[in-house]
């Protein structure tokens, strides 16, 4: 495959992701204020989390059974159901949807940053040279053009609640509102929810209809678009170090000479019974997530969904609706993306050149800001302006995370493969859960002492694993090959 095709494929790829998470991620984020009666939105997304982790677990077999074409078109599909689920507030429509969401989470976020990888060995041409510094980055465009899609699917999401609020003259809040119960201080009072649920709800229900149908005509058009350009073959050639049996002797890496992992699996799917090759399958999994090198980094993707979590599910609900109403999200969660979008890219070209512990620490250092100005920002009509620097910060705050430990696991884990994507999908959406899960059961001031106490202990833990698997490696090592193998664990050139 020639270098414009790759590029002109990889580019239709990423507007089709852009395009993804413009329909799913506008429903996401109303899904909690949309439905805040009862927090029923909140409970079936977080419900659906938790089936995600066995399509998470199941991924490594589906992807060996069908091409990561048909698993992403599928997921493609379920999201455009859960779309049209929340045309209801209802837990008889929003569980469904959210049982669906979840599905479609587990096999979106492990089969896209998967296909990306691929692009990127595929443009290197299998220099391993090349492949290390381009991983980072493909991986930052993937995660780019994701929360571009956010800034589209929320600026669509504007337009048509601030339209609604328009035409019926609520408008915005008034000076003598009581905002005692918002943001750190909420705690989903229902009666509190309930006494102020014009704040959550648009006027008219045509608003809610004509917003779901639009967004889920962009996920019919990225499935159109992945049907057309998407290479069929896009599992082929993703692990370049398979079949290689000494590695770091091996410089340059021709995609012809290695061996199709997926060609394989597949012969042994069609010999072998399917439980079988599912409990091998599952057991590479458990293999994988037990290995002390994932213990200690397994909190970094984590907190990065909890983060992702806290985000969609508290701050558009507490910070954004209680305080400014639902037409209001929409803006909010633009200047989230689109400071998500700058630092995913940043976060990748950095990494690519310098590594990505500085990155990490630019990205602690946010985490202290965010969430001291989250615990001490008192919400009056003069101060609704720090809403949108708080979602700023943990939009820059997040991209770091997302990208890095997602390149992270790719890099420490490169034998493993698409298992590699599969634990830092399941890291990331357990994290998710647990934060989701908490929405009833604490008030976001202990969910942001919840999040201030998971990053340091991660990034104490990743330090041990930098210490243990790249210093000592670095120090220990003679050749400039091996010297390459331990760079490519911490993702430099």
């Amino acid at each position: 495959m020639d270098s414009a095709k790759i590029q002109k494929d990889f580019v239709v790829f990423l507007v089709a992701v852009m395009l993804t998470t413009a329909g799913y991620k506008a429903v996401f984020p109303l899904a909690s204020s949309l439905n805040a009666s009862e927090a029923v939105g909140t409970i079936s997304i977080a419900v659906g989390y938790l089936l995600s982790i066995i399509a998470i677990l199941l991924f490594p077999i589906l992807e060996s059974a069908f091409s990561l074409k048909k698993i992403i078109i599928v997921a493609l599909a379920f999201y455009i159901l859960f779309i049209l689920g929340n045309c209801s507030a209802t837990i008889f429509t929003l569980l469904p949807a959210g049982l669906l969401f979840g599905t479609a989470e587990g096999l979106f976020w492990t089969a896209g940053p998967f296909i990306s990888v691929n692009f990127a060995l595929s443009k290197t041409k299998g220099r391993l040279s090349d492949f290390v510094k381009q991983r980072s980055r493909f991986t930052g465009y993937f995660f780019a053009s994701a929360n571009v899609g956010s800034i589209l699917g929320s600026g669509i999401s504007f337009l048509f609640l601030f339209v609604d609020k328009t035409l019926s003259g609520k408008g915005n809040f008034t000076r003598n509102q009581d905002f005692s119960f918002c943001g750190a201080n909420d705690c989903q009072d229902p009666n509190i929810t309930l006494a102020n649920i014009d704040q959550y709800t648009p006027a008219y229900p045509a608003t809610r209809y004509s917003l779901i149908g639009f967004l889920a005509l962009l996920e019919v058009i990225a499935i159109c678009l992945l049907l057309v350009y998407l290479p069929k073959n896009i599992n082929q050639n993703i692990d370049p170090l398979e079949g290689i049996e000494n590695p770091t002797n091996t410089a340059s890496l021709q995609p012809s000479k290695l061996i199709c992992r997926t060609t394989i699996d597949r012969q042994q799917v069609n010999r072998q019974k399917f439980p079988q090759v599912l409990k091998a399958s599952l057991l590479h999994t458990f293999k994988l997530l037990i290995k002390k090198k994932h213990i200690l980094v397994m909190l970094l993707p984590m907190y990065e969904g909890m983060l992702n979590g806290f985000f969609f599910a508290d701050m558009t609900r507490a910070f954004v609706s209680c305080v400014l109403g639902v037409d209001k999200v929409g803006i909010v969660v633009i200047v989230y993306a689109a400071a998500n979008s700058i630092s995913s890219y940043l976060a990748g070209q950095l990494a690519g050149k310098y590594g990505r512990n500085f990155p990490f620490l630019y990205a602690f250092l946010l985490h202290i800001a965010t969430f001291a100005l989250c615990l001490y920002l008192k919400i009056t009509p003069d101060t609704s302006w720090t809403v949108y620097i708080t979602a700023l910060l943990i939009g820059a705050n997040e991209g770091v995370w997302l990208t890095l430990t997602n390149e992270m696991y790719g890099s420490y884990f490169q034998k493993q493969g698409k298992y590699a994507y599969v634990a830092w999908t399941l890291m990331a959406l357990c994290g998710m859960t647990i934060q989701l899960s908490l929405n009833r059961i604490l008030c976001v001031r202990q969910k942001i002492y919840l999040l201030i106490a998971v990053l340091p202990v991660a990034l104490i833990s990743y330090g041990a694993s930098y210490y243990i698997y790249v210093r000592r490696k670095l120090k220990s090592t003679s050749t400039d090959e091996h010297k390459m193998t331990a760079i490519d664990m911490d993702g430099n050139q």
